[in-house]
Formats: structure tokens, sequence, C-alpha cells
């Protein structure tokens, strides 16, 4: 009994919608075609499909994604170490252009990332661990080839 209880509930809340979308009233008096055309918009519109999403690569997420992920000190720490790479180089171009990745995050290796000013070895563990936990590492054996070839070579990194 409650099925034709939840399947009648079920029709007048369509009905409803009918008349809401034909803009009838309670008095039920509606011309039937037109009735008929809203049904068969409102199958229309069920059977569209959602957009797909497109996948995107985790080095291509944008930095402030990954620093959401972060503990404040090192999220600040990683934002203002980015900000001054990003200065102007006093050639009058960006060294990288802003919107940054977690590509551009990834090309720091360890030793670099330790000399940056009160980035110790508990904000290294935590930036590796989040990293990690995303497919992805930090650059080893770093020996300064980022950032040559990031400023010789600007499309390297994109």
């Amino acid at each position: 009994m409650t099925d034709y209880k939840s399947m009648f509930e079920q029709a007048l809340r369509t009905l409803a919608a009918i008349d809401d979308a034909l803009g009838i009233g309670d008095d039920g008096c509606g011309d039937p075609d037109q009735t008929l055309t809203a049904i068969e918009e409102l199958k229309a519109i069920q059977k569209m499909e959602p957009p797909q999403l497109r996948k995107i690569h985790p080095l291509d997420f944008p930095i402030e994604v990954f620093l959401a992920d972060l503990t404040t000190r090192p999220a600040n720490i990683i934002r203002a170490e980015l900000a001054g790479f990003a200065s102007y180089a006093g050639t009058g171009t960006f060294d990288i252009e802003p919107p940054f990745t977690v590509r551009h995050l990834c090309m720091f290796s360890r030793s670099e990332m330790r000399k940056w000013p009160n980035f110790g070895r508990k904000c290294l563990n935590e930036v590796e661990e989040t990293l990690r936990a995303r497919g992805l590492q930090l650059w080893e054996n770093h020996d300064e080839r980022s950032l040559r070839l990031l400023r010789e070579h600007k499309e390297y990194f994109k």
C-alpha cells in the first residue's frame, strides 16, 4: 500500500511542477496541448547529461588549492617565497608568470627549501607528505638546475 501511496504523491508533485511551469492555477483548466508540451520539456530536461569535467593533472592544480591542505606556517612561507621569486628581476619581465601551480613548487629541492627563512624540518616534512599524498615529490639531486632552466628557458616549466 505504501508503494501506491508514494507513487500517487510523486504523480501529484509532478503535476504541481507542470502546473507551476505553465502558470496554471489550482483550477486545473489548462490547454491539453500546452500540458503535453510541458511534459515533453520535463522529459528532455531529465535526459540531459551533466557536463563532463576535465581531469586536471596534479602538477597543474593552482598553488592555492595545495596550500589549503597545509597548516598556516608553511603555506605563508611558500606564498612569500613564490611571490618573491615572481618579482621583477631587473629585466622588466617576470621569472614566472604569477598564476602559480604545484609544478612551480615541485621544482625546488629539499636543500633549497631548507634555506628559506623559518622553513624548518617539520614544515618540509608536511609539504613532502602532502605532495606524496598526491603522487608527487620534490626535485632530488638539485644542483641549481631548475632555477637556471627557468630563467633561460621560460617555456620549460609550462
